[in-house]
């Protein structure tokens, strides 16, 4: 939890876009239409790999992964603990949508859609985080 709460501040600035977004659409009582799935599902690519590229441009600038590595820990439990973040933070991006796509109108089979492409967007971007991952990995 330590690694994490290093962290934390850049996950918090990229969790307050998640609301807001979501309000956004509500607010402006846009109808579910393919734009609007297709903007609120493509954002979690921004926000998960904008997260993870950020810590990960912080530890390199900062000579983070150097002390990292001279703790008592090992390179798994760096990685593990800087993926279990942005798995939280895909939770919290998935949930937000998925409540925000359910108070929006639409067409029918609209919702069921949104809710699919959602999931499709947040498993390539957890997957691409997993890569950036593993490849700062090499590093430990």
């Amino acid at each position: 939890t330590g690694i994490i709460r290093k962290d934390i501040l850049i996950y918090i600035g990229y969790m307050a876009l998640v609301p807001l977004q979501a309000l956004y659409w509500y607010v402006t009582r846009s109808g579910l239409d393919t734009t609007v799935i297709f903007i609120m599902a493509g954002w979690i690519h921004i926000v998960v790999l904008g997260s993870i590229i950020g810590v990960e441009m912080n530890e390199m600038k900062n000579g983070g992964y150097s002390f990292l590595s001279s703790l008592p820990v090992t390179g798994r439990e760096i990685v593990g603990a800087k993926f279990l973040a942005v798995l939280i933070l895909s939770a919290f991006y998935v949930l937000t949508g998925w409540i925000a796509f359910g108070g929006l109108e639409g067409a029918p089979g609209f919702l069921e859609f949104a809710r699919r492409w959602l999931l499709l967007n947040a498993a390539i971007a957890i997957m691409a985080a997993g890569l950036v991952s593993a490849h700062h990995s090499m590093w430990l």
